[in-house]
């Protein structure tokens, strides 16, 4: 609760959610609501008695639809790689069998713009024939430096010499988006999915990057993790990345205000 306290507040905190996720509470915000990214669901419904809460957002709520009733469930689909191999953990990644998408409200193919997605969309529309299927993609919108004195378009990495550090699940996609600014990738630490990373690895980090004559670029999710001292001889940046409906977003925004008209 002081954490959600905080984020009500307007404080900038960091959360481990998935960006796609925050970037649908930023939709029902700019609905005129007050969304927190809350650890779960218990600590939600006590947000909703101490903050008045009328609108709580779960990451990863659809595996709890047998223990939490939900008015909208949204899953986001990649369309780099729709379904985790096709198997459920530990096998493979997926948490739920693709056959449990038919309970889905919405479904949004996410980097749809990069790969080819009528086949992908049609089989959805199988899977789950009463969904609304919509498409989005990712764009650079942000640039912050690390130590937070500056903010830069994200253009400014135009062929500048940048190392990329990531600790996400696809890390080809990040090195994309800088080549695709006109970024000079001089190299890319890759990290697992939600790594914190320690002293030891900033140093390796460091040198590395003085070495290769460049600057690092991490991702919005991993600028905290990374916690890139302020003193450090090598510049660092953070890009943030937008999320944006590829068409029809306006049926997702009249979906969300229907399930927000509710008493």
């Amino acid at each position: 609760l002081e954490e959600a306290g905080r984020e009500r507040a307007g404080q900038d905190e960091d959360s481990d959610h998935d960006r796609d996720i925050q970037q649908v509470i930023a939709a029902l915000n700019t609905l005129g609501t007050s969304a927190s990214g809350l650890q779960d669901w218990i600590t939600g419904m006590q947000a909703v008695q101490t903050l008045d809460c009328r609108v709580l957002v779960l990451d990863d709520g659809f595996q709890r639809r047998d223990r939490l009733y939900r008015d909208l469930d949204v899953v986001l689909v990649d369309a780099a790689d729709p379904f985790g191999g096709g198997a459920l953990l530990p096998a493979g990644r997926l948490r739920e069998p693709v056959d449990a998408l038919k309970e889905a409200d919405v479904i949004v193919i996410t980097r749809a713009d990069q790969h080819p997605t009528a086949a992908l969309h049609a089989h959805l529309a199988q899977l789950a024939p009463a969904a609304m299927i919509l498409e989005a993609r990712h764009t650079p919108a942000s640039l912050l430096a690390l130590d937070g004195s500056k903010q830069q378009s994200p253009e400014f990495l135009a062929n500048r010499r940048v190392l990329a550090v990531s600790g996400i699940a696809r890390p080809q996609a990040f090195e994309r988006t800088l080549e695709s600014l006109g970024a000079k990738v001089t190299g890319h630490f890759s990290f697992p999915d939600h790594h914190w990373f320690s002293e030891r690895e900033r140093q390796r980090i460091s040198a590395h990057a003085l070495t290769l004559k460049s600057e690092i670029v991490t991702t919005a999710k991993d600028a905290v993790r990374l916690a890139w001292p302020a003193d450090s001889p090598v510049k660092g940046w953070s890009l943030g990345v937008a999320f944006d409906f590829l068409a029809s977003a306006s049926q997702f925004q009249a979906r969300l205000e229907k399930v927000l008209a509710r008493p």
